[in-house]
């Protein structure tokens, strides 16, 4: 299943901070996990903590974009 993880309030500084994940996992405490893993400076425990950050499934059929990564030169 795809889950889609992102803080509840932007990150402040914003700088060097991982803001949206789409992870595959079998459950929300691996997608976390998984997140938690790759954390940057926001740090690995925010993605763990539910009053911090969501965790979505993404499991309905509706069409919309889930990331965009875009970079400036």
């Amino acid at each position: 299943m795809l889950y889609l993880l992102e803080p509840i309030k932007p990150w402040t500084p914003w700088y060097d901070k991982v803001f949206v994940y789409v992870i595959c996992a079998n459950d929300e405490q691996e997608a976390r996990q998984l997140a938690s893993n790759q954390a940057e400076a926001e740090g690995m425990d925010v993605w763990l903590d539910k009053n911090i950050t969501f965790c979505t499934p993404v499991t309905d059929d509706s069409s919309r974009v889930i990331l965009r990564d875009h970079r400036r030169s």
